[in-house]
């Protein structure tokens, strides 16, 4: 009987460790990441990092859920960036002698994009990216996606290139709980339109909506009542269920989506 007691409580254990361990897979990661080195497939520490500290050879990783899944949430850059290497795309070479900026021959396309949530509880992205020559300007596009899906985009404007390569995308029908997928292309005076560069983001989970610490919180069917989500879920709908369900019947449909987050911590 012991050994059958100590058997449960063990299972019991784990359990709950994967639901805490779930719980923190799907948490919205804000500024912080991998800092992978594609060539090698080495990471400048194990651990979650701020961009802003990434080293010059190394290149800012925004984990993925599934990669969370896959590698942990404790020091999961040592094998997100051996992973990185083994699909590492090395940047466009260097033009030939004699061509370079300017040439009407040569439009590089931007480099080294990333895609970060910039505001903790907030799904706003930005984006960021380097560039070989200075372009006139910039057109970004976003498709409602994983990469590997899209082939349709939507323009979104034409950023100025000669400051800062950045976009920050503040439309207020971005989701929860959404991929989407930007593409960048270059624009020069003299050699037109690059080819396009894209990026893949998680915007995260709805719960943290207004979180904007790390502290841990319990979810009820109750939660979902916050005067923001409510309104969001009647206007946008979630998950298995749509705009109208949450109207029709609002208990029913938060229980029905939600129901395997209830009396968890969430981070």
């Amino acid at each position: 009987m012991k050994m059958k007691a100590k058997k449960t409580i063990m299972i019991v254990l784990f359990l709950i460790a994967l639901a805490f361990l779930s719980s923190r897979a799907y948490s919205q990661e804000v500024l912080a990441g991998c800092c992978c080195d594609f060539e090698f497939g080495l990471a400048q520490s194990a651990g979650f990092l701020p961009y802003t500290d990434c080293e010059a050879q190394y290149n800012f990783v925004l984990p993925k859920p599934d990669d969370i899944i896959k590698y942990g949430d404790i020091e999961p850059c040592t094998g997100l960036c051996a992973e990185k290497a083994e699909g590492f795309v090395p940047p466009e070479e260097p033009p030939p002698t004699g061509i370079g900026c300017g040439d009407v021959r040569y439009a590089p396309p931007p480099e080294n994009i990333q895609a970060v949530i910039d505001e903790r509880g907030e799904r706003w992205i930005t984006l960021f990216w380097d560039t070989r020559c200075p372009a006139s300007y910039f057109d970004v596009y976003r498709c409602k996606g994983r990469e590997s899906d899209c082939t349709s985009f939507e323009k979104l404007t034409s950023e100025g290139g000669w400051g800062e390569p950045l976009y920050r995308d503040r439309d207020p029908d971005l989701l929860w709980d959404q991929y989407y997928t930007y593409k960048i292309v270059a624009n020069y005076v003299t050699s037109g339109e690059s080819n396009g560069t894209t990026v893949e983001i998680y915007t995260g989970d709805i719960e943290c909506w207004g979180k904007t610490t790390d502290a841990k919180f319990c979810l009820s069917k109750y939660f979902y009542n916050r005067e923001d989500i409510k309104t969001y879920l009647e206007n946008r709908g979630y998950g298995i269920k749509d705009a109208n369900d949450f109207k029709t019947d609002f208990s029913t449909a938060v229980t029905d989506v939600f129901f395997n987050k209830f009396n968890k911590k969430i981070r």
